[in-house]
């Protein structure tokens, strides 16, 4: 016996659900295959992207606000202009 056949005393509707079942299997495993491909390529650049130096986030914000304040920017406006 074939695996697509249906057995005998299998009804028609039993066995398209059946194929049907498969088929989302097939097509769940598949997009999953992809996602995990495409996180370890993500991985893989992020391991090849150079770390970001401590206190990075910091100095450019101290940055940011040094040349607001040198353009004569309050910190009222600076608060507005940065939202």
């Amino acid at each position: 016996m074939q695996p697509d056949e249906p057995q005998q005393g299998t009804s028609a509707q039993t066995t398209v659900s059946a194929l049907r079942e498969i088929e989302l299997l097939r097509r769940e495993r598949d997009l999953a295959a992809r996602k995990t491909e495409l996180f370890r390529r993500e991985l893989e650049l992020l391991r090849m992207s150079p770390r970001p130096e401590k206190d990075a986030l910091v100095r450019s914000s101290v940055k940011k606000w040094q040349a607001y304040s040198q353009a004569g920017i309050t910190h009222a406006r600076y608060n507005a202009i940065d939202r």
